[in-house]
């Protein structure tokens, strides 16, 4: 349970990265697999019952919300 975990917050965290990289767009599973060191059919079972583009465009709104709170803090920018 624990590796899944990992396994799962890495596909995460290394779509993210590339996503950052090359747009969301630019980016296949193939790609993200590679990253993660898993094969690239093997993501999907990462996320059973949850719909993959859902998660992912929920993924790229949470980091483009991070780059967003990150400018606002180093700019020191007040709300």
């Amino acid at each position: 349970m624990n590796i899944e975990k990992n396994t799962k917050q890495k596909i995460i965290e290394e779509s993210l990265k590339l996503f950052s990289e090359k747009g969301y767009e630019g980016v296949s599973m193939r790609e993200i697999a590679s990253a993660v060191g898993i094969k690239g059919a093997s993501i999907y079972n990462h996320f059973k019952g949850c719909s993959w583009g859902i998660a992912f465009y929920l993924g790229c709104y949470i980091w483009l919300f991070d780059e967003v709170w990150t400018f606002f803090k180093t700019e020191r920018i007040n709300l």
